[in-house]
């Protein structure tokens, strides 16, 4: 019987050394879309108002907040993140509180992506441990969205 440890999906990462470069590709990929990310969340200034900035993207406002005068879960998260990429902390945190914790998961990933391309080792973050705390993530997410839109009205 196989324990616990010995499987291969138990850990946070898995490294595969030797990996044929081909099979690296997708990491090169994850770290340029993180470089194309950060760089348009640089380009946005940040709104005054801690949303709405997505709009400078030629995308239209929030549907909800239109509609119903409440926030959706995702309202000010590219605030966030572009106050974050700026060092502007407060803002940040006002305008989303997952756009901090999400610039430095996507950050830390993107850098081990990189370091898996340039050493020749393939990174999975296809885990067990990584898939729950995806899905926590995401719970808590999705429950501030719920508990946002139930109690904040604009």
């Amino acid at each position: 019987m196989r324990r616990a440890a010995d499987d291969p999906r138990s850990g946070w990462i898995r490294l595969e050394r030797g990996a044929p470069r081909r099979r690296l590709w997708p990491q090169m990929a994850a770290f340029l879309a993180w470089v194309a990310a950060a760089a348009i969340a640089l380009w946005i200034e940040p709104s005054p108002e801690a949303r709405g900035s997505h709009t400078q993207l030629g995308l239209p406002p929030c549907a909800l907040l239109a509609i119903a005068h409440r926030p959706c879960p995702g309202c000010g998260l590219t605030t966030s993140v572009a106050a974050t990429l700026r060092g502007r902390w407060s803002e940040a945190l006002r305008a989303h509180p997952f756009g901090p914790p999400l610039v430095a998961l996507a950050t830390a990933a993107a850098c081990l992506a990189l370091w898996g391309w340039l050493a020749g080792v393939r990174v999975s973050l296809a885990t067990r441990r990584m898939d729950l705390a995806a899905i926590l993530f995401l719970g808590a997410f999705l429950l501030f969205g719920a508990a946002r839109f139930l109690l904040e009205r604009t």
